[in-house]
């Protein structure tokens, strides 16, 4: 199945509210050479709608998952789908034409994801000047990388001429306490402008669910530090994660890690990502 919404919802969020990762999968389209993982049975539009509604989202971000590598076709029929309810975060190589780019721009993409983890299918080479090169569009750069390894990044993102977004609460592998060295150089980064989000505790954890109490840690003090800065993603359909997690406990985590404060909820939910995605 591919919606869980399985538990009561105990704030619906306010109208614009975005889911800000999720991925499609197609019938028919291939696995690409780079990928680690196996592909996910078909899932699109139909499905999600339903995790939207039980969710009471109005607005996605499709964002381009390690088994297409630089195929992104699916992803971009999708956006289409969504009445300009959605964009997208691409994966391209660093000889993308200037073309392409603005063409990828007109069909809604918004960013450009690098996994920096086994399986991505761009590396670090090229980094900064592509990010030169999308700066003018209003681009991003989303980075998902072992949180432990962002003290030797840090210098080189925080020069990046575009905005910077740190995946799944860091990806810190295995989590850490949030006065480590590697999760005060996140808050760094955060204090420089990045966006970081709050997505996918149960990728991270080691204490597990369903409360996930050590990634936990790192998401309250993210949002304590900087609510302006965070964003949220169900990570829909939660790729080769078993057993995969309800989608509507994992938002009603989002409001315990907001301390029950409605402002900031809707703050993550609504207004942030109105403000990075340009809806």
């Amino acid at each position: 199945m591919t919606n869980r919404c399985t538990e009561t919802l105990r704030l619906r969020p306010d109208a614009g509210a975005c889911d800000t990762h999720i991925h499609f999968f197609a019938a028919g389209v291939k696995r690409a050479k780079s990928a680690q993982k196996p592909l996910p049975p078909p899932c699109g539009r139909s499905e999600y709608t339903k995790v939207q509604e039980a969710l009471g989202l109005s607005r996605a971000i499709l964002v381009q998952p390690t088994h297409y590598g630089q195929d992104n076709s699916v992803q971009l029929g999708a956006v289409a789908q969504f009445d300009g309810n959605a964009r997208m975060v691409a994966v391209v190589s660093p000889d993308v034409s200037d073309a392409q780019l603005h063409d990828l721009h007109q069909r809604g993409v918004r960013g450009l994801r690098y996994f920096l983890l086994d399986g991505g299918a761009v590396t670090r080479d090229g980094l900064v000047q592509t990010a030169q090169r999308i700066a003018p569009l209003g681009w991003h750069i989303e980075i998902q990388v072992n949180g432990r390894e962002l003290p030797d990044l840090v210098s080189t993102l925080c020069a990046l001429p575009c905005d910077v977004v740190i995946a799944h609460i860091g990806r810190f592998l295995p989590p850490v306490k949030v006065t480590h060295h590697a999760f005060r150089t996140l808050l760094t980064l955060v204090d420089a402008g990045a966006w970081v989000k709050i997505s996918a505790p149960y990728v991270n954890s080691r204490s597990g669910g369903p409360d996930f109490e050590d990634v936990a840690a790192e998401a309250r003090a993210l949002i304590a530090h900087a609510p302006g800065r965070m964003l949220w993603a169900s990570n829909w359909p939660h790729t080769n994660d078993v057993p995969a997690p309800s989608e509507t406990h994992l938002l009603n985590l989002l409001l315990d890690w907001c301390n029950e404060d409605p402002e900031t909820y809707n703050r993550i939910l609504c207004a942030n990502p109105a403000q990075l995605y340009g809806f």
